[in-house]
């Protein structure tokens, strides 16, 4: 995949962008409790233990060794995780597995 789609991108922060910690921002994201624990290793591994804000963007596989560019510090990429968006399905309803 080449490009992404705005659609399918997530901003948070808690209160009005204030340092949190990170387990906290992340529980904002929607779908997070399918990657959630996952995504605060991946933070922790990288001695990240506040944040300000989180981006998600779904749909989308980054994968940093493949850009060519310089790569600013902030927004840091801590990984890309599997997720399901089962929480928002209708009660007894089958899970969405197509991703």
């Amino acid at each position: 995949m080449q490009a992404y789609d705005r659609d399918f991108q997530d901003v948070v922060a808690v209160g009005e962008f204030e340092e949190a910690p990170a387990v906290e921002v992340l529980r904002q994201l929607s779908y997070s409790r399918s990657f959630l624990a996952a995504a605060i290793r991946a933070a922790e591994a990288r001695g990240i233990r506040t944040a300000f804000w989180a981006v998600a963007q779904y749909n989308y596989a980054y994968d940093p060794s493949r850009v060519y560019v310089p790569i600013a510090a902030d927004p840091m990429f801590i990984g890309s995780f599997p997720w399901t968006d089962s929480e928002d399905a209708e009660p007894g309803a089958a899970p969405d597995t197509a991703r």
